[in-house]
Order: C-alpha cells, then structure tokens, then sequence
C-alpha cells in the first residue's frame, strides 16, 4: 500500500509538472489579472514598499500582500525573472492536491478508505476548471491552500481534547486573511458552526468536544487568525492613509458583499455555472450511476460527505447572495467536491465486489 501511495503521488507530481511547464512555455502572462498582479510586485519590488500595495505609482487596495511578497521573495533570492511570479500559485496547487488528500485520510482514517485519500487529487486535477486555474497567478488557489489547511484543524480538533487543532485552523485564517482578506472566513466557519451536524458521524464515531470546548476553540481561532490579519492592516492601514484603510477594512469585504463595484450578477448565476465547472465529471455514466445509489449505500449519514456538504452548500449559497461574482470564488470549495465525488465511487466499487 506505501509503495502504491507513492507511485499514485508521483503521477500527481508528473501531471502537475506536465500541466504547469505547457502553461510557462507556450502561454505569455494574461491580461487583465496576471499582468496587473506581476505589475503590483513589480512597483514593490522598485519601491521597497512591501507594507502598501502600489500599481503605477498608485496605491492598490483590492487585495492584502501576500503573494505580492511571495513573488519578490523569490525576485530577491533568484534574481528578477519572469518565470518565478508564474510558478507561486501553481505550487500552491500542487500543495493543494496532497492537502485534499490529507483531508480526506483525516475524514476517513481506516486503512480501507484509502482509496479516497489516492483518487480525490486525482479527481481534482482532472477537473477542466481546476486545471486551468492551476496555472494561473492568481489569489484563489493560494486561498485553497489555507482553506484546505483550516479545515484539516477543524476536523483534528474535533477528534482531539487538545487546542492544537484550532490553532491549526487559526493559521489557516490569518494566512488566508493575508491572502485575499475576510473571504476565508466563507470557507471555513461555516462547517465549524455546522459541527454537530457532521462531527458525531465521523469515522470511528468520535464523541467530540462539548459546545463550550468547540465555542472557545473557535474564538481562539478567529483570534489567532485575525491577530496575524491584523498585525499587517492596522501598520498598512496607518502607512496608506484614510482612503486606504477604509478600503482595506471596509470597500473590499463587507462593501462588496451589500453592492458590488465590479461582477455583479444574478443569485442564480453559480447554479448555472457549476456544472460546466465540473467537467468533465458531470458527463461521466459512471458516476452518475454511483450518485442514483447515494441513498442506497447509506453515505448521507458519514460524517465525511456531512462534513463535505457542510462546507460546500453554505459556501454556495452565501457566495449567491453576495452581489459580486466570479467563478473562481468557488475554487477553494472543489477540492470538497473531489473528495464526495472520490467516496460515492469508492461506495459503488465495493458495492459490485461485494455482489
């Protein structure tokens, strides 16, 4: 099985390295997002301003600095080069498909699920959508990483006694904070305030802490979390001045969720989407035929797909109501939807051995 488990990694790693060497050498930096992005690193890297964003000379206060500094970090150890910017997200997304596969170990942890662990990366990467934003130096597969890493916490703190598991989560959000701001939150606190929904039904039953354990568990979290946050808002916020700082605390998260000032479209939008995004598993008769068996084979009641739904189907609806959109908003939820799509086959495969 270890000799497997490698093998199925090393054809992760080769795909990965497949996929991402075709972008680099036959693709140049797409406007509008990937230009505007390497121009921001590009004006912090002349000015040495890493505290406050600038495009042009002008202050940019649409995104925290995060990749911004990951980008002249490797400017700075590599020299100035065009192929370091492109390969930061891409090698968020390689992380990406080892953490999913971490997830899914932590939901269902007995050597006979195993399959799960091995075929959820595997599913993930060979979604069209997924694939295509793998390349792209953008925010949202790095916000997956810290997604993934909150929700790897959310899952060990409820199986431990220990904290250590909300400061894992905590991590997740202060990361993710920096790296596209309060958005994390979407992806992560809903399935913490829907843990007795999924947490009793976990593999091996696991009783779980009680509410006054998991309430104060989470609030050391978000304070973990927004103390990173903060500890680059409140001196950015100071350096940038009033318009900046109410654009950093306010335009781009609360502002944004009442009326957006770019992609505002309708509450229905996303369901529209979403099942071109999922090509091409939405055409697949196999899985379709594993989904009609979902009630048969009793999976609603895992703790694992409960935990996936609980992540999934809040985040969906929140992100619906919300005036602007974008499909790669929703990207941090499909490494999610990989490890449902991963079990419901795993259901169907042992289902046909078993007659």
């Amino acid at each position: 099985m270890i000799l497997a488990t490698k093998h199925i990694q090393m054809l992760w790693i080769s795909l990965w390295l497949v996929v991402t060497a075709i972008a680099l050498f036959t693709r140049p930096l797409m406007p509008i997002d990937e230009t505007r992005y390497l121009s921001v690193a590009w004006d912090m890297w002349l000015t040495k301003n890493f505290l406050v964003p600038h495009l042009n000379g002008e202050i940019y206060s649409h995104k925290p600095p995060l990749l911004f500094w990951l980008i002249n970090l490797g400017w700075g150890i590599f020299g100035v080069n065009e192929w370091w910017p492109r390969i930061v997200a891409p090698a968020f997304g390689l992380a990406n498909l080892f953490l999913t596969s971490k997830l899914a170990h932590e939901l269902w942890p007995k050597p006979s699920s195993s399959w799960v662990h091995l075929m959820s990366p595997l599913i993930l990467f060979g979604g069209f959508f997924w694939v295509v934003f793998t390349t792209l130096t953008m925010f949202d597969m790095i916000l997956t990483t810290f997604s993934l890493f909150g929700l790897i916490g959310l899952v060990r703190a409820w199986r431990s006694d220990s904290y250590f598991g909300f400061i894992i989560v905590g991590f997740g959000i202060g990361l993710g904070l920096l790296t596209k701001g309060p958005v994390i939150l979407l992806h992560i606190l809903p399935a913490a305030l829907l843990a007795p929904f999924w947490g009793k039904y976990l593999q091996g039953n696991p009783v779980g802490p009680g509410l006054f354990h998991w309430l104060i568990g989470l609030l050391i979290a978000v304070f973990i979390g927004a103390t990173i946050g903060l500890s680059w808002a409140v001196p950015a916020s100071i350096a940038g001045g009033e318009a900046y700082s109410n654009a950093i605390f306010w335009d781009q998260s609360a502002g944004r969720m009442v009326s957006s000032f770019a992609h505002s479209r309708q509450w229905w939008w996303y369901l529209t989407a979403i099942p071109i995004l999922l090509l091409p598993w939405v055409i697949w008769p196999t899985l379709w035929r594993a989904f009609r068996k979902i009630f048969q084979n009793r999976l609603l009641e895992e703790g694992g797909i409960r935990f996936c739904l609980s992540c999934f189907a809040p985040t969906l609806i929140i992100f619906s109501l919300i005036s602007g959109k974008q499909l790669h908003y929703l990207l941090p939820e499909f490494p999610l939807l990989a490890i449902v799509f991963a079990r419901i086959l795993e259901s169907e495969n042992i289902n046909r051995s078993v007659h």
